[in-house]
């Protein structure tokens, strides 16, 4: 089964992004594994849920992230929202659990609802799958019998065309859910940047970021976020060298910090008309755990507004 490749448009902003190598087709469809099953269900065994990052195969598909996401993988902290806060019911409608169907386990990552019909992720999250169960609404989010929570399946994700598992610029994707969702006070559609946005780099921004996230192999069952500001890029590329591009963003890794098992959470800022837009999405932070110090890397959503429209038919604002 090949993922679909939506080509770059050709408006010199979008284009000018970083262009490393595109994935060969056999390596495409050989990410999506054969044994996955034609059906998906919305049943789901929490013991079988597992952080992207320990999913069986992952390593084999993202070697480059050996080097930064396997010192302390036993670390007690490593993929939680580390000193975040508990949210509450409907305080992030737009913020989705994704799980990626694997032949024994589901693969969990983050995920913004944009639309009735697609969620914005990072594309590392369907290496190894394109069909799953999106949990939208939730708080508690093994709790299938919670008010207003809603599960849908969905069998086709789209990743960025230049997406590159080397160096994982362009870490952006978008998932179709099989049926348009129905917005309630709990699922809402997240906000994008204009096209004034399009080139900035949001330094010094004040952000939020939310998620689940996982302690050890157990995915948390309250849903939780951050406050953070965005840092100064000279700070993240010497603490990632090679990895971190011109579309990307990154946080402080301290005392409030994502990590590995919220990949594809939305990072947020709140704008002058007190509403969130989104911002960036998830992309990696150190495998020296939570409590490293060292920053979590998003890629920045905006230079991609383009891409995203020409896949989803989301027009691009002009203004607030």
């Amino acid at each position: 089964m090949k993922l679909t490749v939506i080509l770059c448009a050709t408006l010199a902003v979008v284009c000018a992004l970083e262009t490393p190598k595109i994935i060969p087709e056999e390596i495409v469809a050989d990410a999506v594994h054969p044994e996955e099953p034609d059906a998906v269900s919305t049943t789901i065994n929490w013991n079988q849920v597992l952080p992207v990052w320990n999913t069986p195969t992952f390593f084999d598909w993202f070697p480059i992230l050996r080097r930064i996401l396997t010192r302390d993988r036993d670390s007690e902290w490593n993929g939680y929202i580390l000193g975040g806060n508990i949210a509450n019911a409907g305080q992030f409608p737009e913020t989705v659990a994704l799980l990626f169907s694997l032949p024994m386990a589901h693969a969990f990552c983050g995920g913004t609802l944009i639309s009735s019909r697609y969620i914005l992720t990072s594309a590392h999250c369907g290496g190894l799958s394109n069909s799953g169960v999106a949990i939208l609404g939730a708080q508690e989010v093994q709790n299938v019998n919670e008010f207003g929570q809603v599960r849908m399946t969905f069998q086709r994700i789209v990743r960025h065309p230049l997406f590159n598992p080397d160096t994982f610029a362009n870490d952006l994707a978008l998932v179709e859910l099989d049926h348009d969702v129905a917005f309630t006070w709990r699922i809402a559609a997240a906000r994008l940047p204009t096209v004034r946005n399009i080139n900035s780099n949001w330094f010094n921004q004040r952000t939020l970021v939310s998620g689940w996230g996982s302690r050890k192999n157990t995915i948390s069952t309250q849903h939780r976020y951050i406050r953070a500001q965005v840092m100064a890029r000279i700070s993240c590329t010497l603490n990632y060298p090679g990895l971190f591009h011109q579309t990307s963003l990154c946080t402080p890794g301290n005392e409030r910090s994502p990590c590995q098992g919220d990949s594809g959470a939305g990072l947020s800022i709140i704008e002058t008309d007190g509403q969130k837009t989104t911002i960036g999405i998830l992309s990696f932070g150190s495998g020296l755990g939570c409590f490293s110090g060292r920053p979590a890397v998003y890629t920045n959503v905006a230079p991609y507004l383009t891409w995203i429209r020409d896949v989803t038919g989301i027009p691009i604002r002009e203004n607030f």
